[in-house]
């Protein structure tokens, strides 16, 4: 959501099916097709005409976006995608791509762990622009 543009409040009643919200799944459907990632934030997200929304009911949001970006799943959704220059694919494909059933306790420990994984990488990038930070301040001391 770094390179994403604010569009002004009163525009988000133009499409409501077009707005993603918190733990909505969104996959590109041109392009790079398939990547997908979940809206972590609460604010309401406009998504455009090759961006799938998924708001999903019976499976955890980081598990199933984490199967989508897996390897099968990047092999199912390249395997029909279709187009010359730039490869496209449906929403009637992308409903139609299988998804093992994982026991829901199973989904949330591997939610846990992802969780986990996107608070130590957030940690980590912090401790390292301290490092900078601190190196950046010794350098301009000894000069």
């Amino acid at each position: 959501m770094s390179n994403a543009i604010h569009i002004p409040k009163e525009d988000l009643n133009l499409s409501k099916k077009d707005i993603a919200r918190q733990n909505d799944i969104l996959i590109s459907m041109s392009g790079t097709i398939g990547l997908s990632c979940i809206v972590r934030e609460r604010n309401e997200i406009v998504v455009n005409q090759r961006i799938m929304k998924i708001t999903s009911k019976n499976y955890n949001p980081q598990v199933l976006s984490l199967l989508l970006n897996s390897i099968v799943g990047k092999y199912q959704l390249d395997r029909i995608g279709t187009g010359g220059v730039q490869t496209n694919i449906s929403s009637t494909d992308i409903k139609n791509i299988v998804i093992p059933i994982i026991d829901l306790e199973i989904q949330r420990q591997i939610s846990a762990l992802i969780t986990e994984s996107f608070s130590l990488r957030k940690e980590s990038e912090n401790l390292l622009d301290k490092a900078k930070e601190m190196v950046e301040r010794e350098i301009e001391g000894r000069i």
